[in-house]
């Protein structure tokens, strides 16, 4: 049975350009890898995305070699595996730690005594999970990396710019046609 083509917004060339951009990043830093936490990142590297993310932690392992690995829950597995670009995933158990999930999955990769960035600062990253993954992978130095995708995110590719260009469009349209709309006893559903 072959795999479903991809629907993802972008050619598979605007992501590989994303990962380069973020290897760059790493190597400035020296980092053998990094995590990424906020699934605004995740979603810019491979176009993964959940509504779930707020609800139950989950990682994105990323090694300078391009090598990744999605730690999440397992019922998301087939979501990542299936809708993302070049993104494996390794699914946790609901009464399993996702910490400790995240640990064995740096240590797998050959990260246990690596030097690896993690996102600190992003709300879904629990003080609980950090500290599991410490625990779980003590050889492993990390290193705050917050902040660091979100640069690189800001910066506009070609691509985007047509994306954004596209959006602008559609929304100065919608309050054309919502402004056209307000009148006197109008109500918010008519609008």
């Amino acid at each position: 049975m072959s795999k479903k083509a991809l629907s993802l917004p972008f050619a598979s060339t605007e992501y590989d350009r994303r990962f380069e951009r973020l290897k760059a990043k790493m190597e400035e830093r020296g980092l053998d890898a990094t995590i990424l936490c906020g699934p605004e990142n995740q979603y810019w590297l491979t176009g993964y995305e959940t509504t779930g993310f707020h609800s139950f932690p989950q990682a994105m392992i990323v090694k300078r070699d391009g090598t990744r690995l999605l730690v999440t829950r397992q019922l998301e597995v087939e979501n990542a595996t299936d809708n993302a670009y070049k993104l494996p995933a390794r699914g946790y158990q609901d009464d399993e730690s996702p910490g400790a999930a995240i640990a064995k999955g740096l240590i797998d990769m050959g990260l246990g005594a690596r030097t690896v960035g993690v996102e600190k600062k992003v709300p879904w990253f629990l003080v609980d999970v950090y500290e599991s993954i410490i625990r779980g992978a003590p050889g492993a130095k990390l290193v705050d990396t917050s902040g660091m995708a979100e640069l690189l995110r800001s910066v506009k590719s070609p691509a985007e710019i047509v994306y954004v260009r596209k959006a602008a469009k559609a929304v100065g349209a919608a309050m054309k046609a919502g402004l056209e709309a307000v009148r006197e006893g109008a109500t918010e559903y008519d609008v």
